[in-house]
């Protein structure tokens, strides 16, 4: 099945061959707004606190409202459900991995917990905070798990990248970060967790690609990327060669950024290839570029 959130935040099911609607799945459109997007087509997008779903096997996971819940794929009938906190950012969706789901069961951010439910019953089996009682307003963040690997969940929480094992919650590793530096995604690629970090100073700001050892995250070093292609940059893709980058300067803004794609050596930063972009007006309905 090819599973969709639509522009209103509900859910639709295609068939992949020949793109006819198999079921759909209402989300809970009372729920908090998180915010609405423009999409490809021009359309307004409001999530209505609904994730992107995650299709597993013969399951569509997906969390909306207060809801984590699982759908058959060839039905659309929900399996189980449990009460969760719905999704806080645009691109969060429930994980999957080692016979659990992973979600943040916090209703707001200053809320967030990360909690592993039981794949086939939706029975939790742990939970552990991501934030403390201090959380100010500018630590703000969806903290939603971003990925897993080899049986530990690589997160963040209030102070920066975490990394738990997946079967009990116990903490591997953690990378602390200041208001100075953080650290907003992870890709892996063993023996390393690649992360774009933002350091701040009188300087303006700096972005690095930094490499850290799994699951510790202890740092490993960075990639030595010149300010030409990391500035208003961003991580997209890793693999044993090559680190991809976007740079994507805002289409409404006036400024000096000139979007591209950059691809560097995963080790030594040599640019080996760009790739521009077209800066498009804010009002056109057009999908500049997909993500890579």
């Amino acid at each position: 099945m090819l599973v969709c959130r639509t522009t209103a935040g509900s859910y639709e099911a295609l068939s992949p061959s020949d793109g006819k609607k198999l079921w759909d799945y209402s989300a809970r459109l009372d729920a908090d707004e998180a915010g609405a997007r423009i999409s490809p087509t021009g359309q307004v997008f409001m999530p209505s606190g609904s994730t992107r779903p995650a299709v597993y096997g013969d399951q569509v996971l997906l969390a909306t409202g207060d809801r984590i819940v699982s759908l058959d794929s060839h039905t659309g009938k929900p399996r189980w459900e449990t009460r969760a906190g719905s999704t806080h950012g645009f691109e969060s969706a429930p994980l999957v991995a080692d016979g659990l789901v992973f979600a943040d069961i916090g209703p707001t951010p200053e809320g967030a917990r990360v909690a592993a439910f039981d794949l086939a019953t939706g029975k939790e089996r742990w939970r552990k905070p991501l934030v403390g009682d201090n959380l100010a307003k500018v630590d703000e963040y969806d903290f939603w798990p971003l990925t897993t690997r080899d049986g530990v969940l690589y997160l963040r929480g209030q102070d920066g990248l975490r990394a738990l094992r997946t079967k009990d919650g116990a903490e591997l590793g953690r990378r602390k970060e200041g208001q100075d530096s953080r650290c907003y995604d992870a890709l892996i690629r063993a023996p390393h967790v690649y992360c774009g970090a933002y350091t701040y100073s009188d300087d303006g700001q700096h972005m690095a690609v930094q490499r850290l050892r799994v699951p510790s995250l202890a740092s490993d070093g960075e990639i030595p990327l010149p300010d030409a292609v990391t500035t208003d940059g961003a991580l997209a893709a890793v693999d044993d060669h090559v680190a991809v980058l976007v740079r994507t300067g805002l289409p409404w803004e006036e400024d000096d950024i000139d979007p591209e794609i950059t691809l560097a050596g995963r080790d030594n930063g040599k640019i080996l290839a760009r790739y521009p972009l077209d800066r498009r007006s804010f009002s056109e309905r057009i999908n500049a570029a997909s993500p890579p």
